[in-house]
């Protein structure tokens, strides 16, 4: 075979010319495979094997998602080489930025290497930090552990947090006295600091709430380090992250239970959105302890996901629903803003908010196995959704518009260029 060969068994070129990356992007499902079957070496079995895998997905799905899927399987088969050039395959349809694959852990087979393992469990959150200067994203998952691994590369950056006893539904990170480190939630009831260079625990798990913690966030009130967690309880605790005391009351939150919960900071405010078991959702001043409005019941079934943040100089927050729809809100009024964001086809398990192109965004991740991207402003959907090969339950943003997502035991970093 001709061509320059790389450790991830992909050459540049192939024996007649007859396929190249852009044949197998651009065309037709049973003409990339006729000419596939037709050729020999490491390079051409390598495509065989990322082709047949999304040969699905390749038939129902236009060319840019056909671009980031094949992208997407020869990262998960560690041939890092290959879903670059895959994914720099330029389509008329390209706009002047776009999201690609960079890595992905969890192989099925990775016959070439240079791939991180998957999470023993499914992935339930995620989280970004710095470490001794380097970018990680953190990856809670349903076997009690949470994995760092390098932000640019996928690989491990520190050691794994263990000790919870059973799932870990929450992950969040802050900065203290100069340290990062990790605030977990979990199926024990607890809530766990940890010190992300060493990955020890600091000090004694967090105890108080009765039942497990569905939600977990990290702010800074007045100068001072918090975290914030819930539950089914229904009772949200404020946590001193300094010296782990409470630093604040507890506060109910609903006569039923929990099911998400996210917060932000504004104008020295510490709010919050609340979603509970019976379909409503409220905004809290959790600095007073006092709700916002009235509790507004508008999706249809269980809230299971929100995120907040501060957009366009107002407090906003999104929610994701067993409705199969997501809502904007405005935190100052406790209201929904705008018509819901309609297109999953299943339930809706993961949310969060950045900024895109300059524009505040949110991100959606549901059972259907995609993501998408809204204007907040608009509430209009920004570009073709992202699929991904299995229900996507955790999404995280990072620092030069990247995008890490969980879907099943698998995360996958994108990135904005």
């Amino acid at each position: 075979m001709a061509g320059d060969q790389h450790e991830d068994g992909w050459g540049a070129t192939f024996t007649e010319q007859a396929l190249d990356v852009t044949t197998v992007v651009s065309g037709g499902p049973d003409q990339v495979m006729a000419l596939l079957a037709a050729e020999e070496g490491p390079a051409s079995r390598l495509l065989r094997q990322v082709y047949t895998r999304v040969m699905h997905y390749a038939r129902h799905c236009d060319l840019q998602q056909r671009r980031q899927v094949l992208a997407l399987e020869a990262a998960r088969a560690g041939a890092s080489r290959l879903a670059h050039d895959l994914d720099e395959v330029a389509l008329p349809t390209d706009s002047a930025a776009r999201w690609k694959v960079r890595w992905a852990t969890g192989a099925v087979s990775a016959p070439f290497g240079g791939v991180t393992a998957a999470s023993s469990g499914v992935l339930s959150a995620l989280a970004t930090a710095v470490v001794a200067g380097r970018p990680v994203v953190l990856a809670a998952d349903r076997d009690g552990g949470v994995r760092v691994w390098d932000l640019g590369t996928g690989t491990p950056a520190a050691p794994a947090l263990l000790g919870h006893d059973g799932w870990v539904n929450a992950v969040a990170t802050a900065v203290v006295a100069g340290r990062g480190i990790a605030v977990t939630g979990g199926g024990d009831t607890t809530v766990r600091r940890w010190d992300l260079a060493t990955g020890t625990p600091i000090g004694e798990p967090l105890t108080g709430h009765a039942t497990q913690v569905y939600a977990v966030t990290t702010e800074v009130v007045e100068g001072r380090p918090v975290a914030v967690s819930t539950g089914s309880d229904a009772i949200v605790r404020m946590w001193d992250l300094t010296t782990g005391a409470p630093a604040a009351a507890p506060l109910r939150v609903h006569e039923g239970w929990v099911s998400a919960m996210a917060t932000v900071v504004t104008r020295g405010r510490l709010i919050a959105i609340v979603a509970a078991g019976d379909h409503t959702v409220r905004a809290w001043d959790l600095s007073a302890g006092a709700p916002i409005g009235r509790p507004v019941q508008i999706h249809t079934a269980v809230v299971c996901t929100a995120a907040a943040a501060v957009a366009g100089g107002r407090p906003v927050a999104v929610t994701g629903s067993d409705d199969y729809t997501a809502r904007m809100w405005d935190l100052s009024t406790g209201m929904p803003i705008g018509e819901p964001l309609t297109g999953h086809t299943d339930l809706v398990r993961a949310v969060s908010l950045g900024t895109i192109g300059g524009r505040a965004v949110a991100i959606t991740g549901s059972d259907d196995c995609t993501v998408r991207m809204w204007d907040v402003g608009t509430g209009e959907q920004i570009g073709p959704e992202l699929l991904f090969f299995a229900a996507v339950e955790a999404l995280a943003t990072a620092a030069g518009q990247r995008l890490v997502v969980g879907c099943g035991r698998h995360a996958v970093m994108l990135a904005h260029c």
